[in-house]
């Protein structure tokens, strides 16, 4: 096992590659430093690594992204990410990037605490952190979640206009929200085609909460287009209401006659 710690802006970093082989590494006090450059992550994988395996790992105390996790045809299986988000917000224990970025498995990988640190942030430190277990951001597309452990962030899951995103046999634990589905218009790309969420699938999953405030599926007033929903287990120990912040927020009784008949509570 190698164990790499305490640098400034990356435990490990691959840029471009076919089949590599990234296991069995201890990543962890990583970027806990201000200033320490572009996404600064315990592992950082970009968009020129292709067909390849990320997997066994131990990552924890990062300052931003546990796992920055681009490329194309890659594997990220039986990692453990703990502790991030430790000097910046709006990121998690895996990130996937957009874009260029697809076709990637993410399967039996346990996750959880995402800090989130508002300090010099443009609300000046009001608010909550942005922070997700795996967090599928602007633009990514193709990947599968399976079978993964999310526990103690924000949001479990987000899908951020994102397509044919497959989340399923997830379990969600103790994130105030479970899933977030998140279509921004106006989106960041020149192509404004791109701002919407569609053939995504959330099946399976164990979704359990604790928090008043939380709900375990959430997003605009139009989620229901964006996925199909099915299987899945709804447990919010906190209250009865179950789906989506903004307009639609029903009881759990209604969500249940309503939304997803096939669902197990």
């Amino acid at each position: 096992t190698n164990q790499i710690s305490w640098t400034c802006q990356r435990g490990i970093s691959v840029s471009s590659g076919t089949k590599v082989l990234i296991s069995n590494n201890y990543i962890h006090d990583i970027a806990l430093m201000e200033g320490c450059g572009t996404n600064p992550s315990g592992l950082f994988i970009s968009t020129g690594v292709t067909q390849s395996l990320i997997t066994d790992n131990i990552i924890e105390r990062i300052g931003y992204d546990g796992i920055f996790a681009g490329g194309i045809g890659n594997v990220y299986q039986r990692n453990q990410v703990h502790y991030v988000l430790l000097i910046l917000n709006d990121g998690g224990p895996i990130y996937i990037p957009g874009s260029a970025n697809h076709n990637l498995l993410f399967s039996h990988n346990v996750v959880s605490d995402g800090f989130g640190n508002l300090d010099g942030t443009p609300s000046n430190g009001v608010g909550s952190g942005h922070t997700v277990c795996l967090y599928n951001d602007d633009y990514s597309w193709n990947n599968t979640l399976f079978e993964n452990t999310a526990y103690n962030c924000r949001f479990g899951i987000q899908i951020h206009n994102a397509q044919t995103i497959i989340c399923k046999s997830n379990v969600l634990y103790n994130n105030t929200y479970a899933i977030l589905l998140q279509k921004n218009v106006p989106c960041l790309s020149t192509d404004q085609s791109m701002c919407h969420i569609d053939g995504c699938v959330i099946e399976d999953n164990v979704m359990v909460g604790f928090s008043k405030n939380g709900l375990l599926l959430c997003g605009n007033t139009d989620w229901r287009n964006y996925s199909t929903y099915s299987g899945n287990l709804y447990c919010n120990l906190g209250q009865d209401t179950v789906s989506s912040f903004y307009q639609y927020a029903p009881s759990f009784e209604r969500w249940k006659k309503e939304m997803v008949p096939n669902a197990r509570q």
